[in-house]
């Protein structure tokens, strides 16, 4: 993902490149010192049933916030994974999650699928899976600019 928004002419930031592990809190004041325009979370879900499965992405409604643009985010990037990688689709929903609500620029949290499902393990792990996941997220990026 962060190389085709790169090649777009995209200045990404990552919070994370490997395995670390800033707060949460730090993930916000990083996006912020470094003037984020928009924040994509992106994390695979799990559950105690192995019936749960699908792509789910939140935003946050909190004050002095346009959620509406949070919201809107959300549909372009949900919408691109549920058709482009044949995903359940478990709908754009409001989320407490702090580094949404924590956010003053659209920002989502994008659930790709639940690593306890069979099926959506499968592609989680899939490289041509992975391509696809980077490549709607991108689009859905593209497709809230264009709109």
């Amino acid at each position: 993902m962060r190389q085709k928004l790169e090649a777009a002419g995209a200045k990404v930031y990552m919070t994370r490149t490997g395995d670390t592990y800033p707060t949460l809190e730090q993930r916000v004041a990083f996006t912020k010192n470094n003037f984020g325009e928009i924040y994509v979370s992106v994390h695979v879900n799990s559950a105690t049933s192995s019936s749960a499965k699908g792509t789910e992405t939140y935003y946050n409604v909190s004050t002095g916030d346009q959620y509406e643009e949070d919201q809107k985010l959300a549909k372009y990037i949900n919408s691109e994974i549920v058709t482009n990688a044949n995903m359940t689709n478990r709908g754009v929903k409001e989320g407490p999650f702090y580094v949404i609500k924590n956010m003053i620029i659209p920002s989502v949290l994008v659930e790709l699928g639940f690593i306890s499902n069979t099926e959506d393990r499968q592609k989680l792990v899939n490289d041509k899976y992975v391509e696809i996941y980077a490549q709607a997220i991108y689009k859905g990026i593209v497709d809230y600019y264009a709109k």
